[in-house]
């Protein structure tokens, strides 16, 4: 079974993951923690690169609201460096989305 940590318990994760996890045969959700990525550290396996905007439309990595340099800055404080999966993205998205994920990731200049 796997075990499911949620990090942020904003709407996206009320209304897409919580009920995933419920629905899934072989997951269940093991915790959930928002801003705190030390407390979720045993159980963090994977972060969604998913952004949202201000009016909570979702929109591609890096054109919104989260602030994923901080996310990524607590979990590698963490000593962790999960697998970082971007999706629900347009094609033409993709190469922009991962150049900018690649920077975050290679920290700073």
């Amino acid at each position: 079974m796997l075990k499911v940590g949620v990090l942020g318990c904003g709407p996206i994760a009320q209304f897409a993951h919580f009920e995933s996890c419920q629905k899934a045969c072989n997951a269940e959700l093991h915790s959930m923690c928002d801003a705190a990525p030390d407390l979720l550290a045993p159980e963090l396996v994977m972060l969604h690169a998913k952004d949202r905007s201000s009016a909570g439309d979702f929109v591609a990595a890096g054109k919104g609201v989260i602030p994923f340099d901080y996310l990524l800055k607590r979990v590698q404080e963490q000593g962790l460096h999960p697998p970082l999966v971007a999706h629900g993205l347009k094609e033409a998205e993709a190469p922009e989305v991962a150049a900018f994920l690649r920077q975050l990731l290679a920290g700073p200049a």
